[in-house]
Parts: structure tokens; sequence; C-alpha cells
């Protein structure tokens, strides 16, 4: 017993060298699992947008208002490089942990609702529809 210590203690005992057990089920879901692209992100916010403007343009019988009527034009395609940057840096990392989930799923139909409320003319995401 004393041996065994001291081998441990000075690293001069030397333990059975066993391979690492790999079951077949982790063998077959780590070769199937697929790692997220920056890219993917990327379509993924501009389908986003182009499904807001899409459905601003055909259903609604307008165009995206991206507002700022005293903003100069460079802010505003600065900010939208801000806004692209937040929905990637958002959705990134849950897409590469957890897929697309239900959770993903419904947080991408919220982004979609605040992006219409966002690009549309006639309402702001702080004010509804009601006259008070």
């Amino acid at each position: 017993m004393v041996e065994d210590s001291l081998g441990r203690l000075y690293g001069t005992k030397e333990f059975p060298q066993t391979p690492p057990v790999i079951s077949p089920l982790n063998a077959e879901k780590n070769t199937e699992e697929k790692s997220t692209s920056f890219t993917e992100i990327f379509w993924l916010i501009v389908a986003m947008t182009g499904a807001v403007g899409l459905y601003s343009f055909f259903v609604k019988r307008k165009s995206l208002n991206v507002g700022g009527d005293n903003i100069p034009a460079g802010t505003k395609i600065f900010l939208m490089i801000v806004l692209l940057a937040m929905l990637a840096y958002i959705f990134y990392p849950l897409i590469e942990m957890f897929g697309y989930n239900w959770f993903v799923w419904i947080l991408i139909v919220c982004v979609v609702v605040l992006l219409y409320r966002l690009f549309s003319e006639d309402k702001t995401i702080l004010k509804s529809d009601k006259d008070e």
C-alpha cells in the first residue's frame, strides 16, 4: 500500500492503459453532427428580413420603411450592420449548441414579428395600433 501511494506521488507507478469505451450510439451521433457555419446564420437573417419585406410588399402593399428622415444614409447603413451583427450574435451560439429546436423556431418567429414592427411605416415597436 505504501509502495502504491509513493508510486502515485512520484509518478513511478504505472497503471495499465485501457482504451476509452465508445458506445455505438455515441459513435454514430458524433459522425452525424454538423457544425453551424456563419454563412448559414447570415442567410437565415437575410431570409427573415426578406420574409418581412415580401409580406409588407405583397400583403400590406407597402415598402419597407427604415425611418429616420433626418438621419444620413451612412448612419442608417451602419445601424443596419449593427442590427445584423446583433442577430448573428444571438442566433449563432443557440443554433451551434441546440440546432433548430422548438425554442430556436419560436425565437425566429418573434424576431420576424419584431422586424416587421421595426420596418413598418405606421407602427413602432413601442407604440401599439390603439390611440391612447
